[in-house]
């Protein structure tokens, strides 16, 4: 069931609190920083029903709140829901052509898309080929040092087994290809969030991504980062890139086929 309006706005204010700076957050900041006109009393009831609700929890007792899982997920789902355009195709384009060339080979398209994606974010960005074997997909990954970066400057986003066990994952491509290609079998843009992955080496990860195709060949893109990532702006590019690629795939194709 939904959330009603003030609980939405409230764990909204949450959410994006916490993306931004990495600490809990208490009914004063939401008083501050929510713009809801609400008394910090009220703020604290409404945070109360949202841990008793599963969306926020207390990392100890005198702390303020955090997002769950299912607390991103609320939030995300209604980013998907108020989803804009994506920003303008046109300069995705442009620097993916700057990176890859003007007609470029499949294989230096995705490593264009991959660092350009891990550039953005400062996350692990990923792009995944075509091919009718899904282990044999030839995958390309950038920005697995972001995830070193991201522990020193952030705090610790993931448990140091489970950094270990992603970064297994990653340098054994054939069992990140296995794992994206479970998510992946249907077109669109897709977000993943801790737990709902299925791969227990994935819990305290979220991927973003979106397939891209030509008509007759279809992968993927994507984000591979901490729960605590910018969504909207990772939706934002991942989608945008799909397009980009999905077209410059398009125009090759067509100026291949008239040559």
């Amino acid at each position: 069931m939904p959330l009603a309006e003030r609980p939405r706005r409230i764990l909204t204010t949450v959410v994006t609190h916490y993306i931004a700076t990495g600490e809990p957050v208490g009914s004063q900041t939401v008083v501050i920083r929510g713009a809801l006109g609400l008394s910090s009393a009220t703020i604290r009831n409404v945070l109360a029903e949202l841990e008793d609700q599963g969306y926020v929890r207390q990392p100890h007792p005198s702390a303020g709140r955090v997002p769950t899982d299912l607390g991103y997920r609320s939030y995300v789902d209604r980013l998907l829901e108020a989803r804009r355009p994506s920003r303008p195709l046109f300069t995705i384009e442009e620097r993916l052509r700057l990176q890859a060339g003007m007609t470029p080979h499949l294989d230096d398209l995705l490593a264009a898309a991959s660092y350009m994606l891990s550039h953005e974010c400062h996350h692990v960005g990923f792009a995944m080929g075509p091919d009718t074997d899904v282990v044999r997909r030839p995958l390309y990954v950038k920005g697995t040092s972001s995830l070193l970066d991201y522990e020193m400057t952030a705090g610790l986003e993931f448990s140091l087994a489970s950094l270990r066990n992603l970064l297994r994952i990653i340098e054994e491509k054939h069992r990140l290809i296995r794992l994206l290609g479970e998510y992946l079998e249907d077109a669109g843009l897709k977000v993943v969030i801790g737990a709902e992955n299925r791969s227990p080496d994935l819990r305290e990860c979220s991927l973003v991504a979106a397939t891209y195709g030509d008509g007759d060949r279809k992968g993927t893109v994507g984000i591979l980062g901490p729960t605590r990532m910018r969504y909207s702006r990772a939706i934002s590019l991942v989608d945008a890139m799909a397009q980009a690629v999905s077209h410059v795939l398009e125009t090759s194709r067509r100026l291949r086929t008239e040559s």
